[in-house]
């Protein structure tokens, strides 16, 4: 474990209830430096729901790419897979920092938007937001 250097790997359990259902989680995260300027997160759960009448337990894949061009530019790429609900989420953010921490200009594409915990169609999405202080 080395938070600095992100690098680190997490090992997780929870339990729980939820909407009169016990549940597990078991997990596993992992963060890595590939490059002085490229990082990668994976992060693995299985949900075990008890009772389970509509087959709900599902595999949960996560993965986050980051790619710093330098400290006022960066882009974020996530995946995510559920597989009870054959759900593919796909997020990339691009970030310029023209007057950080404040002033910024983001441009984000989504695919895979839904109610959460539901399957549907794979709408695409794009956001703008730019942010300044005065």
């Amino acid at each position: 474990y080395n938070k600095r250097e992100w690098q680190s790997l997490e090992l997780k359990y929870k339990f729980g209830k939820s909407f009169d259902l016990d549940y597990q989680i078991i997990g596993v995260e992992l963060n890595y430096k590939l490059f002085k300027n490229i990082s990668l997160e994976y992060e693995l759960d299985r949900l075990i729901l008890d009772p389970d009448p509509e087959n709900e337990s599902t595999w949960i894949h996560v993965f986050r790419l980051t790619n710093y061009f330098n400290k006022d530019l960066y882009l974020k790429l996530f995946y995510q897979t559920n597989s009870s609900i054959t759900k593919n989420s796909i997020q990339a953010l691009f970030v310029y920092r023209f007057q950080p921490p404040f002033g910024t200009v983001q441009l984000a594409y989504q695919r895979g938007n839904s109610e959460r915990g539901l399957s549907s169609d794979q709408n695409d999405t794009v956001f703008v937001k730019f942010s300044y202080v005065f």
